[in-house]
């Protein structure tokens, strides 16, 4: 049933496949939801009106997709844009932050000629750009993540060559002591823990601190910063982290791991490029 065309008959309560429905356009009542506005394409009556509603997380993309269900726009068809109060002042408050030349269409006050609860008639433009600012709000925590993954490879790598029983120079005192079922399984654990993503369950009792890029990394890198040493180091807990007399891991990483160390500045580098967007 599902990414299927189907009606449901009032008169009836049956439901037809689209094709097999004998009810003029001009009497049906099409329904979409966020899904099925992109890749599913249904005639509609040249004069069809269409609502489109408008989400707190809707991007540009969204909002295209929605729109363009109605075929014949401009050549009869119109679309109605519906905005709950709470949406529309997100959109006020980023057009505020444009600048003081508050755009007409976003101002709050009562409109001349606009009935209370209508849209202004150009608010469709504020619009269209409080959409644009929400794609690049999706654009970059996307390319966020993504940077966030390129850096977990740093050290999954090794880890993975760990565990599938690489038995090269970098890792020929791990299947020394693979027979020592004291060294076995830590490193086994923590190299798998390298693959996981933890679940934070506590509550902070404080508001959250923003934190700049270096500092990110840092707190991403030193949990694994055994698999990025040359070779990596043993099992003993006292040297998971810096060995002792070293404060900075990216000197360490620089001498011993040069490659490794020039991928993680490249994704410094990234992330640092990235456009502020409140």
């Amino acid at each position: 049933m599902a990414d299927r065309k189907r009606v449901y008959m009032r008169s009836t309560g049956i439901v037809l496949p689209l094709e097999e429905c004998s009810v003029a356009l001009e009497h049906r009542f099409c329904f979409y939801d966020q899904i099925h506005t992109t890749g599913m394409d249904i005639k509609h009556n040249q004069g069809a009106r269409a609502a489109l509603t408008l989400g707190k997380d809707m991007t540009w993309r969204d909002y295209a997709q929605g729109a363009y269900r109605m075929r014949g726009i401009g050549k009869g068809q119109k679309i109605e844009l519906l905005v709950t109060p709470e949406v529309k002042r997100l959109v006020i408050a980023d057009m505020y932050k444009m600048g003081p030349r508050l755009p007409e269409a976003a101002d709050p006050r009562p409109v001349k000629g606009v009935e209370y609860g209508e849209l202004p008639p150009t608010y469709s433009i504020c619009v269209a750009a409080w959409l644009q600012l929400q794609q690049m709000r999706s654009e970059k925590m996307q390319f966020k993540m993504l940077q966030f993954q390129n850096l977990a490879d740093v050290w999954r790598k090794p880890a993975f060559r760990f565990l599938a029983g690489d038995g090269g120079d970098d890792f020929g005192h791990y299947s020394r002591a693979m027979g020592r079922d004291d060294a076995v399984l830590p490193d086994t654990v923590r190299a798998l823990s390298t693959f996981k993503e933890p679940l934070g369950l506590e509550v902070c009792d404080q508001v959250p601190q923003s934190k700049d890029v270096v500092q990110i990394v840092s707190e991403r890198v030193l949990p694994h910063l055994r698999w990025l040493r040359h070779p990596p180091t043993v099992t003993q807990d006292q040297h998971l982290g810096l060995p002792p007399g070293v404060t900075d891991w990216r000197t360490l990483i620089f001498e011993e791991q040069p490659q490794q160390a020039m991928i993680i500045q490249d994704i410094e580098e990234e992330m640092k490029g990235l456009v502020t967007i409140s």
